[in-house]
């Protein structure tokens, strides 16, 4: 999004031919390292995903005990919080907030057994000092104490908060997720929806066009804030929750996925905690009561990687097969991704969607010149090729992609 959202020329429709073509042309561009051991195999059997109001679940900084670095620490979510048992549960819809790093690094999230080891994947990047909150959908490994994740730290030492939004697992009340083409909500830029939010200021914000929705997930993105601040995003109508959704620092562009519930209208809130900013949301999944797309989470697999090959220039579209990742089923109907901006040259933002639509006004991940930001997004993948394609708005940049789950 850097400033405002720049479109690119769309993809336009090709015959099947030539969406063979770019099928196998995309392949140059994927860089997808052997899987590590728990990710290989069988895709696991998908199940419903059901939103909770946001729960903290832990916080370093309460004992002091700061992430060393190189450290993998296990963290274990109480099964009585989410109201499962360990039996069935497969993973859960968090934020992660980094706080406080006193080197560059990055945190990578996984699910932990004896002798497992961290993928070769990133979920939240780091500046010294910064912090910085990323939304991910994690695969736990149940046991008699809680279900159990790990957390590496790749340099320096930093203090994580962790926020639970939801599980994937059993349920009598199954739950669809569905990846929806990229809507833009609110951009207070422009007087979309509101206007800049000032200190303790909250906006109601409803998601047009889902009937039936229970929660939804969006895009929100802190575009220069007048000093650092969080945002909060809930459910309209119940309590301020004790949480953040994105955390950005006086200046920047911040984005970060949300995953809220909304009331019977559809509608959420969003709440600035300091000083003024501007706001933008992009609706980019809907969960409601049905038997459609349930989701399947997988140890995170690498499935691109420009920095092997090349950056990606100003209007630079990449394609990439989320299928390339190991247990992930080839009739899939959405993936969730978490994609990474690397060093770009210039402020810039990179914009996912379906492969052969039109690129949507929407923005993924936004990054300052040299900076390092990733985030989490849902995508409705091509019915045929099964491609995703992302696209670089300024600038070069390397990009890279990591599959963490999928729908269908």
């Amino acid at each position: 999004m850097s400033r405002r959202p720049v479109p690119v020329p769309s993809l336009r429709s090709r015959a099947a031919v030539l969406l063979a073509v770019a099928a196998l042309a995309t392949l140059v561009h994927l860089v997808a390292p052997p899987a590590p051991a728990s990710a290989v195999g069988d895709a696991p059997t998908p199940q419903s995903f059901l939103p909770r109001a946001p729960m903290r679940m832990a916080d370093t900084r309460q004992q002091n005990a700061p992430l060393g670095p190189g450290e993998s620490r296990v963290f274990s979510v109480p099964v009585a919080s989410v109201g499962t048992g360990p039996a069935g549960t497969d993973g859960y819809a968090m934020n992660i907030t980094a706080v406080g790093a006193t080197q560059a690094t990055h945190l990578t999230v996984y699910p932990f057994q004896n002798g497992a080891v961290a993928p070769n994947a990133s979920f939240v990047n780091l500046r010294p000092g910064e912090t910085r909150a990323t939304f991910t959908m994690v695969k736990t490994v149940p046991s008699v104490y809680g279900d159990h994740f790990a957390i590496r730290n790749n340099s320096g030492t930093v203090h994580v908060v962790i926020d639970v939004f939801g599980y994937v697992g059993p349920t009598n009340q199954p739950q669809e997720l569905v990846a929806v083409p990229p809507t833009r909500l609110v951009d207070t830029r422009l007087g979309q929806g509101a206007t800049r939010l000032g200190p303790g200021q909250a906006v109601t914000v409803t998601a047009t066009d889902v009937p039936g929705a229970t929660a939804v997930l969006v895009n929100t993105t802190a575009v220069q804030p007048s000093t650092e601040t969080h945002l909060t995003t809930w459910r309209a109508g119940d309590a301020l929750p004790d949480t953040s959704s994105v955390n950005a620092r006086a200046g920047e562009v911040t984005p970060n996925t949300v995953l809220t519930r909304v009331d019977a209208q559809g509608r959420f809130s969003i709440r600035n905690n300091s000083g003024q900013t501007d706001v933008v949301v992009d609706l980019i999944g809907v969960m409601r009561q049905g038997t459609g797309p349930k989701v399947g989470l997988i140890t995170p697999v690498r499935i691109l990687d420009t920095r092997t090959g090349g950056p990606v220039g100003p209007g630079g579209v990449r394609n990439v097969l989320p299928t390339a990742g190991a247990g992930v089923p080839d009739d899939l109907q959405g993936a969730l991704l978490s994609v990474t901006l690397v060093g770009p040259a210039a402020p810039t933002h990179l914009t996912t969607w379906t492969y052969g639509g039109a690129m949507p006004v929407a923005s993924t991940v936004n990054a300052g010149a040299g900076q390092t930001a990733a985030n989490l997004t849902l995508v409705r993948v091509h019915d045929l090729t099964k491609l995703v394609s992302v696209a670089n708005n300024a600038g070069s940049t390397h990009i890279v992609v990591d599959i963490v789950g999928w729908t269908r």
